[in-house]
């Protein structure tokens, strides 16, 4: 657990955001895996390439294992070889923890694996590092889609289309955890 806290001259949020929580909501089912990649893409302001090769924290790494047989058949696997020759491919996002939290680009069923074997880190090729946003502080949920808030130039801005998924709560809240993950509140307009 983690506290967020941003703050201008009209709000102040001080929210209390679990990442388990968000693990949670992702690992439900292949389409909030999906929104959420998408949400934090939208929040990427300016990026760092770096692609290292290195351990991460597999607890870190958002992913869904979409094909059973593939994870199947990894399951059957020396998966810490197969991260050896085959590192996951990662997208790293800063986090208002301090932390990072990865995206997969290559690797959902690695990464699910070597959880399910107790790994605590995963082999990965991190491309880029999202920084945390300067500029974008806000968010509006409004017409089934979600919109950046440019406040110097009193716009928004359409960045995602979200059709049926902005009137289910756990989507709602899954985009909201994550916004404040990366310091970003949501406003929500029905």
């Amino acid at each position: 657990m983690f506290r967020t806290r941003v703050r201008d001259e009209d709000f102040c949020q001080d929210e209390v955001v679990s990442f388990n929580e968000i693990r949670a909501l992702i690992r439900s089912s292949e389409l909030m895996w999906s929104l959420a990649t998408r949400v934090l893409a939208v929040t990427a302001e300016d990026y760092v390439e770096v692609n290292r090769v290195g351990y991460v924290p597999v607890h870190r790494v958002l992913y869904y294992p979409w094909n059973r047989l593939r994870y199947e058949s990894l399951l059957k696997a020396d998966i810490k070889k197969v991260l050896e020759r085959e590192p996951v491919e990662l997208t790293a996002y800063e986090a208002v923890d301090g932390n990072h939290v990865y995206t997969v680009t290559d690797g959902n069923h690695r990464c699910a694996v070597a959880e399910a074997h107790g790994l605590m880190r995963v082999r990965a090729i991190v491309g880029a590092v999202c920084l945390l946003p300067r500029k974008m502080k806000e968010f509006v949920l409004m017409n089934n889609a979600l919109w950046k808030k440019i406040p110097e130039r009193k716009m928004l801005k359409y960045c995602l289309r979200l059709g049926d998924l902005a009137e289910r709560e756990d989507a709602v809240v899954l985009i909201e955890k994550l916004l404040a993950l990366r310091g970003i509140r949501l406003i929500k307009y029905i």
